[in-house]
């Protein structure tokens, strides 16, 4: 979600965990399972303060959004008593307009990298915009790195920025790339 929404959740008095790890999204969730847990048998659950609680996964080395989803989705045991305490808990992603997205992205990690090295890193936004830049990331997290560090006018860069193009028609996977994104986005409650 970035420095935009962080500063969301704290102008909302959200208290937030923060991981790249999806190993701590299942620390996590157990953190929280317990304390509801004694709560919901202690029969006060309903006269604590509300609990409101952002956790962000940034995104990881892995796109495990399965575990993500097992760990939070709509029939694990932590939305099953969370629900029994009067908690919501609810699943989203920020999916951002696409140029809000390439700008963003590329003001925070490459136009300085292209300053001190066009040769590599070649001249502009145009020049570095990989294709499908959000997508790709959703799906494989890694691809970040490969936007940002490898460089256009490099032959590693060439050949991982052809992994942008994933989500083409007439792609190999392309039909598959797209239906495991639209599953993941379905997955989510907002």
């Amino acid at each position: 979600a970035g420095s935009t929404m962080r500063s969301i959740y704290r102008d909302n008095d959200l208290q937030v965990l923060w991981g790249y790890n999806p190993a701590s999204m299942a620390e996590a969730s157990l953190s929280l399972l317990h304390p509801l847990l004694e709560a919901r048998r202690g029969g006060n659950c309903t006269l604590r303060t509300p609990l409101r609680l952002v956790m962000e996964h940034h995104y990881s080395r892995t796109a495990d959004w399965d575990a993500v989803v097992a760990r939070y989705g709509p029939h694990t045991p932590l939305q099953r008593v969370a629900g029994g305490c009067g908690c919501r808990v609810v699943l989203f992603t920020r999916v951002r307009e696409p140029l809000d997205y390439y700008v963003s992205f590329y003001r925070w990690t490459v136009w300085w990298r292209q300053r001190e090295n066009a040769t590599t890193h070649g001249r502009g936004l145009f020049e570095w915009a990989p294709r499908n830049l959000q997508s790709a990331i959703l799906l494989s997290p890694m691809s970040s790195g490969w936007a940002e560090y490898l460089g256009v006018r490099t032959p590693r860069g060439r050949l991982k920025r052809r992994g942008f193009a994933q989500f083409d028609e007439g792609e190999p996977g392309a039909a598959a790339a797209r239906a495991r994104l639209r599953s993941l986005l379905d997955a989510m409650d907002l």
